[in-house]
């Protein structure tokens, strides 16, 4: 493999300028540029916002299990267990739904000021529910040689340009020109990362296979952690212990059925009501009256004879 010479120096001059000292630090000191030459995304439902307190997306990551985040760990850095949400969706500003964090774990190796243990800027969340979406696969195949050239697609929630931040998932493509044991690097020119998309999405043929890690310049080469040099030593057991986790959840108590209720006794039917009496061409109810009083007139009319 080829050999880049200054790539710890350029390494940690990009991380200077990406790694936030804490979650709720202005947006304004982390840069003023995000992936250049991006286009809005609606795609990439795997590819996630890091929200903080001030409800504002400060990191990207990338969903590879349904209860498990992959960043970057310098994007955790100094969030000691604070509040910390995943946004699935397009924009921090249009619905989406957040989820919150159970668990946040920093690759033990990673250390911010020093130019080895910058190679494992990794780190995994815990969702403390089920993911809404389906998770993105991942590289677990080395990265070789043959990759020299091959498009990389990056995706990641970082301003546009040099305007506010805006909190919405953006993507941008540019060739792979260099690869080591540790790292990849996009080509600048074309378009890149930078502040906002750190712990971002990068795929190669359809997997991703970095995590946005540094820049050069915004807008210029874009390093890359190899997700495959991790997988067997932290990622996986990762999630192996999730499922375990999963696996060994009590299930729910049985709810008891309802009793069946008694059905309802028999009601008697009612009597036939009395036929009508036959009609004697009286109206109805007044049949006794004009019957009596006929007869009474002709009694006095009898007498006065």
């Amino acid at each position: 493999m080829r050999a880049r010479p200054g790539l710890a120096t350029w390494v940690l001059a990009g991380l200077i300028g990406c790694a936030p000292s804490s979650f709720d630090v202005d947006h304004e000191a982390r840069g003023e540029h995000a992936i250049y030459n991006g286009t809005l995304t609606s795609g990439y439902p795997g590819t996630v916002g890091l929200v903080n307190g001030g409800n504002n997306i400060f990191c990207t990551g990338t969903l590879i299990h349904p209860w498990v985040v992959l960043t970057a760990s310098h994007c955790l850095d100094g969030n000691n267990g604070g509040f910390l949400n995943v946004l699935f969706g397009d924009s921090i500003w249009e619905g989406g739904q957040q989820v919150t964090v159970g668990r946040e774990v920093l690759h033990p190796d990673w250390q911010q000021n020093d130019g080895a243990g910058t190679a494992y800027d990794v780190a995994l969340l815990r969702l403390s529910q089920a993911a809404p979406v389906d998770p993105t696969p991942f590289r677990t195949a080395p990265m070789t040689n043959n990759l020299f050239g091959a498009p990389v697609t990056m995706v990641g929630f970082g301003r546009s340009n040099d305007n506010d931040f805006e909190g919405q998932k953006r993507e941008v493509q540019s060739p792979l020109q260099w690869l080591d044991e540790d790292f990849f690097v996009a080509a600048g020119g074309q378009g890149g990362g930078c502040f906002g998309d750190s712990g971002g999405s990068a795929f190669v043929d359809g997997q991703v296979a970095g995590i946005m890690h540094a820049v050069s310049t915004c807008g210029e080469d874009t390093i890359m952690v190899r997700v495959d040099a991790h997988v067997d030593d932290f990622i996986q057991p990762f999630l192996d212990e999730t499922d375990e986790l999963l696996a060994n959840q009590p299930e729910p108590e049985a709810q008891p059925e309802p009793e069946a209720q008694p059905e309802p006794e028999a009601q008697p039917e009612p009597e036939p009501a009395p036929d009508d009496p036959p009609d004697s061409g009286c109206p109805v109810g007044g049949s006794f009256a004009a019957v009596l009083l006929p007869g009474l007139w002709l009694g006095r009319l009898r007498r006065r004879r």
